[in-house]
């Protein structure tokens, strides 16, 4: 190819012997020059490409923001460039003599960037560097430029390096590959060298205005932080700290994450105070002991320590061999001769840090030094003064308040500005329990734990020591203190401050401050909270007395109402306001009333608070006699309450009141009557006390006894509504009585004149002559007659002394289904539905059989008259074992019964009907009587029609019989 560069160009004609003869073609002959003109141009062609692509790509690396990036579309373009399967572009670090891969277009298993290739390895990239020139070899095994390791971790055969040098700076090497055996030209080579010297331009170009724009940004940067540090009082030194992380990530741009440690008071851990770059950071994991592991070594030379690849570094790889970052950079944090702690930087690349960069995160450990010089001169003079300000304020600030919530929360408040970072909680004294009052600190760390937290002492042997002998309690580590017990959700508690609160040697409670590092607190803490805490249990003392004064009010004002509604007379109604008031004077979760059930024994709730009260009370919700806390003090007689109901055996949990967590049950007694349970539950907000108890009980009390008055008043009642009816029966009964005498002696009177009557129409029916028409209304006449004789005999038969003989034993279910199947088709003909509900159970009854069967008949009969356009009869009997009595009911979907014939309904001739003649009732009624029973009309409350109801008893006293 240089040669034909160097020849001239062809002529047009073709030279001739002097015979004639075509001579040989010399070099210079037309078809010669054609075939070089081509060549010459298909030559400057690819000149005039390459150099496009060349000059394109320099545009691309000079214009990039970020040259890794750059040099992965780099590899590609020249692949195409030099006509190869695959291009590798590699950089070198010069103080490592290590190769450092940078971007290839070969598919390979694992990313190319992080495939590290250690120093003394011989490469193809320290092959040419070290030449100068470009080499190639042609088989990959068999070549003294690269070692045979390393060429079978790719695909390529044969490669050609050329090295990337801007005059004495060596910057790495471009690398052609073919994945098949490969001869390479002159050309080939020249065509590389000549690639490889235009992109090492590029490189150190954008290098050069990376670097000279990296320096404007990191003097603007530490500018910043110089003004920050100067305003460190009111910028705080956490800020500072999380400025100086994230501009260290800012500033090296490889930097991934960045953390600064610094040491404890102890000199004993580091501990991570500022992140950057972590979604999720462990503080746990971070923090460290001094003397171990890299920040160790750091902090023992007071210089930096830049590890390129930590999986090849035996210091590291013994700490953390799990690591994901590759690179990691640890500067010292240190001032003169004080040692603050570390700044470190970390990167999934290996070797992504330059010198400058280790440089760069010295400067910035520099300049957290002196932030934290700073903030802990300026903690010091704070702390002069706050200590000189506490005692006055706090006092000024606590006496100001009334309200136990605001005493509480500024104790708290002054202790939190005295101990800058730590938590605290008051937990006040209540018998053998401590509840704790209020708390601060503990946001998004456990503060859940604290709602409805009460211990008992017993439990927590600190709190019992203190109890026991007020004094102050240091827990210096809880990890290693076997006195210390963790509470679940507080476990990041690591040292602990116990005060007594205590006020004329009386204990108040106690103030528990936590710390989340061992060794927090010391006798030195105790005595800068001392005037703080003179002032709190002045303050706290006053509130609780004006606490207990307002609660002893409640209760009088809550007795007082009970009182005045003694004058009520309606157990429900007492119950109601007595579950509201104590509802909304006191707060109480959950507050209900349970009376006994006579017959059963169970406790019927029958008074509840709010929503889920009044649907209990609905359902008819009961508890059996000694099942629970509430049917335990029945059983008892005695008052029962705990703080813990999970602690009960016995204690059974209402799906209805899932929240429960504490529950007292006190029985409403008077004069050893038990009527009932007051049962309160709390949920977690608020123990109760023994006071809580005395006032509950002084309560039950008296409602016990405006249940007994109540109760008295509804026996009075009862009684003259059943002297009342009793009254009313005797006067009905004897007005039936006289009734039935008379309608006795005109049955008598008139069956003689009737039975002549009969025996004439007979004899007359025998007569010959008679018109087919007179014989006609002579049968109708004779029948009319029957009718009558039949009705005048029953007349007779009703009010007939019975004889004992004739009762039978009958079960009334077969009486009902015989008068059914009798008047079946009158049902269906007038559109009549029928609905039987027998009681299976039902005993049979002893009776007159066919005035029961008249009774039934009498009243089917008058339900179907009631229903002229159809509807339903429904029947059911049931056994009333109490009363040893048969209960039958007969309801229709008529229109019922006028209201002002409803109380007469059984009187003779009382009707609705207008074919009536109103006795069917009357007779019905009569039946009952004599067989010892009663019946009743109603309308039906729940809708159209009427209900009739009869009770016969099993067995009738035979006095009743012989009386009748």
């Amino acid at each position: 190819m240089a040669q034909s560069k160097a020849s001239s160009p062809p002529k047009k004609k073709m030279p001739h012997s002097k015979t004639g003869q075509v001579k040989k073609k010399p070099a210079g002959s037309p078809q010669q020059g054609g075939k070089k003109y081509r060549e010459l141009y298909e030559t400057e062609q690819r000149h005039a490409l390459e150099l496009a692509m060349l000059n394109e790509m320099t545009r691309s690396i000079l214009a990039s923001q970020d040259l890794d990036l750059v040099l992965v579309e780099l590899a590609g373009n020249l692949a195409k460039l030099l006509e190869a399967d695959d291009c590798f572009i590699t950089r070198w670090d010069e103080e490592q003599q290590q190769t450092i891969p940078k971007a290839t277009t070969a598919r390979l298993k694992s990313p190319y960037e992080k495939d590290v290739l250690q120093a003394g390895h011989v490469t193809m990239t320290s092959s040419v560097l070290r030449e100068g020139r470009a080499l190639t070899a042609e088989d990959v095994s068999h070549s003294p430029h690269i070692d045979p390791e390393i060429a079978r971790r790719y695909p390529s055969r044969s490669i050609m390096g050329a090295p990337l040098v801007f005059r004495e700076n060596k910057l790495g090497a471009l690398i052609v590959a073919f994945n098949t055996p490969h001869r390479f030209t002159p050309e080939e080579m020249e065509r590389a060298e000549r690639t490889a010297n235009h992109v090492a331009v590029a490189i150190w170009n954008a290098e050069q205005d990376s670097r000279i724009k990296q320096r404007l940004k990191e003097q603007e940067t530490l500018a910043r932080i110089t003004t920050a540090l100067s305003q460190t009082e009111r910028v705080g030194l956490p800020n500072v700290l999380k400025l100086i992380v994230h501009s260290a990530r800012e500033l090296i741009p490889k930097a991934q994450q960045a953390v600064i440690h610094l040491m404890d008071r102890e000199q004993a851990y580091l501990t991570p105070e500022a992140v950057s770059g972590f979604d999720q950071f462990d503080e746990s994991r971070g923090r460290m002991r001094v003397g171990e592991g890299i920040a160790g070594l750091v902090i023992a030379g007071g210089q930096s320590i830049y590890i390129p690849s930590v999986q090849d570094d035996s210091r590291f790889v013994a700490l953390n061999p799990r690591a994901k970052y590759r690179s990691l950079l640890v500067s010292p944090i240190i001032s003169g001769e004080k040692e603050f702690g570390t700044i470190s930087i970390q990167s999934e690349e290996p070797h992504a840090f330059s010198q400058n960069e280790i440089n760069l995160l010295g400067e910035l450990g520099q300049q957290a030094a002196i932030g934290i010089e700073n903030a802990r001169l300026y903690d010091a003079e704070r702390e002069q003064r706050l200590r000189a300000e506490t005692s006055a304020e706090a006092t000024l600030a606590l006496v100001s308040h009334l309200e136990q919530s605001e005493v509480l929360n500024e104790i708290l408040n002054q202790v939190q500005r005295l101990l800058p970072g730590c938590a605290a909680n008051v937990g006040l004294l209540e018998g053998e329990h401590i509840r704790t009052a209020a708390w601060r600190g503990y946001e998004n760390r456990g503060d859940e734990v604290f709602e409805g937290l009460t211990k008992t002492t017993h439990l927590y042997q600190i709190d019992r020591e203190i109890i026991e002998n007020p004094r102050s309690s240091i827990i210096s580590d809880t990890t290693k203190d076997p006195r210390w017990r963790f509470i679940p959700g507080l476990e990041w508690v690591r040292s602990n401050l116990c005060l007594p609160l205590l006020w004329n040697e009386e204990l108040l409670g106690l103030l528990y401050i936590d710390g989340d590092e061992p060794e927090k607190f010391s006798e030195e803490t105790i005595s800068r909270l001392r005037p703080l805490v003179n002032a709190t249990t002045a303050a706290l003392e006053s509130a609780l007395l004006i606490n207990t004064t307002r609660q002893a009010l409640k209760e009088t004002s809550a007795l007082y109402h009970i009182n005045q509604k003694l004058v009520a007379l309606d157990a429900s109604e007492l119950m109601n306001d007595a579950v509201e008031l104590l509802k909304n004077k006191f707060d109480y979760y959950h507050v209900q009333v349970f009376v006994i059930e006579t017959k059963s024994g169970d406790l019927l709730l029958k008074a509840a608070s709010g929503e889920v009260g009044k649907r209990l009370v609905k359902l008819n919700h009961r508890v059996r006699a000694g099942s629970g806390i509430v049917g335990y003090a029945a059983e008892t007689g005695s008052p029962f309450f705990t703080n813990h109901v999970d602690e009960v055996v016995f204690f059974q949990q209402d799906p209805s009141l899932p929240d429960t967590t504490a529950e007292m049950a006190i029985p409403a007694r008077h004069r050893k009557k038990l009527y009932g349970i007051l049962d309160i539950q709390q949920d977690g907000g608020k123990p109760f006390t023994k006071r809580d108890e005395q006032l509950v009980i002084n309560i039950a009390d008296q409602l016990a006894v405006a249940l007994h008055k109540a109760e008295l008043y509804e026996n009075l009642q009862t009684a003259l509504r059943q002297e009342k009816a009793m009254r009313s029966q005797l006067v009905q009964n004897e007005r039936l009585a006289i009734m039935g005498r008379l309608l006795a002696s005109v049955s008598h009177e008139l069956n003689n004149p009737l039975q002549a009557i009969q025996n004439a129409l007979f004899l007359l029916k025998d007569e010959q002559g008679l018109s087919p028409q007179g014989l006609s209304d002579l049968e109708i006449v004779l029948a009319e007659s029957e009718r009558m004789s039949g009705l005048i005999e029953r007349l007779r038969d009703t009010y007939r002394p019975p004889h004992a003989e004739e009762f039978q034993e009958t079960q009334i279910n077969a009486v009902i289904e015989d008068v059914y199947a009798l008047l079946a088709a009158h049902l269906r003909k007038n559109d009549v539905a029928f609905e039987f509900h027998p009681d299976q159970d039902l005993p049979a009854a002893t009776v007159l059989p066919d005035q029961i069967k008249q009774v039934i008949i009498n009243l089917f009969i008058n339900a179907v008259e009631a229903m002229p356009g159809g509807g339903k009869l429904s029947v059911s009997s049931a056994f009333l074992k109490g009363a040893n009595e048969t209960l039958v009911s007969i309801a229709d979907t008529g229109a019922g019964i006028f209201p002002s014939i409803l109380p007469f309904i059984f009187e003779p001739f009382i009707t609705n009907k207008k074919e009536g003649t109103g006795i069917g009732l009357t007779i019905s009624h009569e039946i009952v009587i004599k067989h010892g029973g009663r019946i009743a009309a109603e309308n039906n409350p729940n809708g159209r029609g009427a209900i009739f109801k009869v009770w016969l008893p099993i067995k009738p006293p035979p006095a009743e019989v012989s009386s009748t």
